[in-house]
């Protein structure tokens, strides 16, 4: 503890390594693995990390814990640079939790689905915000085309961590999802302003409609937070997003335009299929 105190988290897992072999209870091995990878990460020793966690996976005695243990590793392979491998292993996380939800303590099967399916979301999200639209108007059909199927990908994953109703992503999914509506907006508005021939799919008419719609969308999430925090007090009260989504209905705080390229999206019960208001 002191060597991670001083930020030498390489010497940390190390002694963290050392206590294994006074350890005799499976349980307390495989905190330490947990802990050891936990230091390892903070090293950016990666690969060592995932054997610790592959340890801890297996010393795992429940359902929950191994899923627990799993979307570490998940996270892991993220920061690592294998992201396609860390979404694969979200992916898995969220199938397993469904198949095993009987035999999952509720606080545990909120917790990991509706983690799995928030960074199964923010990636989509962040493929989202990828596509700039400020190109020629010869590449803006297939442009608005790619970046519509990501927020649509993004909001079912969001829509599906709210439905688990875990305090912590829930709402932290319902501010992404409106944060992701709004820039739906904008990007829509940023398109009916470019030509009369906008895009091939729709009248610059038609797509400031839509962009109410999106605008509309994005109120309904962030009021959605305030209406669970006004139902379980207790549950949201230190909440961020909550706080923040209050900032948003009040104006406090502006999405900016897409075609901004500082205007970035913070890390962080709406309609189940909010993308075909735009069809």
């Amino acid at each position: 503890q002191l060597a991670a105190a001083e930020d030498d988290f390489g010497l940390a897992a190390k002694a963290a390594l050392a206590s294994l072999g006074y350890q005799k209870d499976r349980t307390q091995k495989e905190e330490i693995y947990v802990r050891i990878s936990t230091y390892l990460n903070a090293d950016r020793s990666y690969d060592q990390a995932l054997n610790a966690l592959r340890n801890a996976q297996n010393l795992a005695d429940s359902q929950g814990e191994r899923l627990r243990v799993k979307l570490m590793i998940g996270k892991t392979l993220a920061a690592r640079g294998s992201e396609d491998s860390a979404l694969a292993t979200y992916r898995e996380i969220t199938q397993e939790s469904m198949q095993k939800k009987e035999k999952l303590d509720p606080s545990t099967f909120k917790a990991v689905m509706g983690e799995a399916h928030y960074l199964l979301a923010s990636n989509e999200h962040k493929l989202f915000d990828s596509i700039k639209l400020s190109e020629s108007e010869a590449s803006l059909e297939s442009k608005w085309k790619a970046k519509s199927q990501h927020l649509e990908r993004s909001l079912e994953h969001y829509n599906k961590s709210i439905q688990t109703e875990s305090p912590e992503w829930a709402s932290r999914s319902r501010y992404a999802a409106g944060e992701l509506s709004e820039r739906m907006a904008v990007s829509t508005k940023n398109i009916a302003a470019k030509s009369d021939q906008a895009i091939g799919l729709k009248s610059p008419g038609s797509l400031m409609a839509q962009a109410d719609r999106w605008e509309k969308l994005a109120k309904e999430y962030y009021g959605q937070n305030m209406l669970a925090k006004s139902r379980e007090p207790d549950q949201y009260k230190s909440s961020v997003w909550v706080e923040r989504s209050a900032m948003k209905i009040s104006g406090q705080v502006k999405t900016k335009s897409v075609l901004d390229p500082e205007g970035e999206i913070p890390t962080s019960m709406a309609p189940s299929q909010p993308y075909q208001w735009s069809h």
